[in-house]
């Protein structure tokens, strides 16, 4: 009837039989899946790929919303659908078990997910993060925030032990064959924020002639300060 405005809907496959209950009004029940309902999401995706077709259909029609919450967290509670992540209802967020059968139908409906949980990048994927986060000024707000949210949090003993063994944290003891190894690494064109290449050094300390091929005029050639050019032809830089 007209006048029942709300009603509970399923959506339903032939591989799940009802895999959703949701409770809604005018057209909710035939429209696509938010990306936010990520398990959702990725089944009806997933079963598009594969020509399955899914059948959405009104179950049942309510003048209340209320009726129409409480019959839907019904409905979840005796279908215990793969896609409905909570009892239903108004706020009824918390409190939903899935069985382990349950929990396994999960999994393989958010295969291929997008979220970024455990997944790793490729190379270029990291550059691009890299020089997109170049430049970006956290605001004194989230500052304050991420300040407030650390506050009085103490780290458990297995982070502690995982941190001592961490030659790169804050206040770790470096072996002397490590420090050696860190120098070294570090030598030339290793070095993260070395401008110049070897071959590049060598030019430059061939090239220099006091008077003739001066260290300002190699210094605008190779893009660098006349002190980087200085500390390379007196041998201060680039010892190796």
């Amino acid at each position: 009837m007209l006048s029942d405005k709300f009603y509970v809907y399923e959506w339903i496959s032939e591989k799940d039989g009802v895999f959703y209950v949701g409770k809604g009004s005018a057209d909710r029940a035939f429209r696509k899946p938010n990306k936010k309902q990520i398990y959702l999401y990725n089944l009806c995706k997933k079963r598009e790929k594969q020509g399955i077709e899914i059948e959405k259909k009104i179950v049942k029609r309510f003048s209340e919303e209320e009726d129409a919450y409480k019959y839907e967290k019904k409905l979840i509670i005796e279908i215990r659908p793969k896609c409905n992540l909570s009892l239903g209802g108004r706020g009824g967020s918390f409190g939903y078990k899935h069985s382990e059968e349950n929990k396994k139908k999960i999994a393989e409906a958010a295969q291929g997910a997008t979220h970024m949980c455990g997944k790793k990048l490729s190379k270029e994927t990291c550059q691009k993060i890299s020089q997109s986060n170049k430049g970006h000024v956290v605001s004194k707000e989230t500052r304050q925030k991420i300040s407030a949210a650390l506050t009085g949090k103490s780290l458990s003993e297995k982070h502690k032990i995982k941190l001592k063994g961490n030659k790169n944290a804050l206040g770790a003891k470096r072996t002397e064959e490590y420090k050696i190894y860190l120098s070294e690494s570090r030598l030339g064109e290793n070095n993260p924020v070395a401008r110049l290449t070897a071959a590049q050094v060598k030019e430059i300390r061939k090239k220099y002639k006091p008077y003739e091929y001066t260290q300002k005029k190699l210094a605008k050639e190779y893009n660098v300060s006349a002190g980087c050019i200085q500390g390379i032809v007196d041998g201060v830089n680039w010892k190796q």
